[in-house]
């Protein structure tokens, strides 16, 4: 797996925690990653996630999404990816999964 397709993986799964887990939540405050810092290292240098807590090397944390991290989401949205069930599914042209 590429860079690129890691980075769009765990902004997925953030979309996807979000969807499924914190609706009640504003998108920054909640927990929307799990992982090691160096599973979650390029999205924090990117400056879409940031951690929870202090970071412990490799041990997981939670991460959470920031302002750039959102835009991001919210682009892949607008790709047409979509939660159904707790699961991102890809829309086609016709809004069908």
């Amino acid at each position: 797996m590429t860079q690129t397709q890691k980075v769009r993986a765990i902004m997925l799964e953030a979309l996807r925690r979000y969807h499924s887990f914190h609706k009640d939540k504003t998108p920054f405050q909640a927990w929307t990653g799990l992982g090691t810092p160096g599973e979650y290292k390029e999205v924090v240098k990117l400056g879409y996630m940031e951690p929870v807590n202090d970071e412990i090397p490799r041990m997981a944390g939670w991460y959470r999404l920031t302002t750039k991290g959102l835009m991001v989401c919210l682009q892949l949205h607008n790709e047409g990816f979509v939660v159904r069930d707790c699961q991102i599914v890809k829309m086609n042209e016709k809004g069908r999964a």
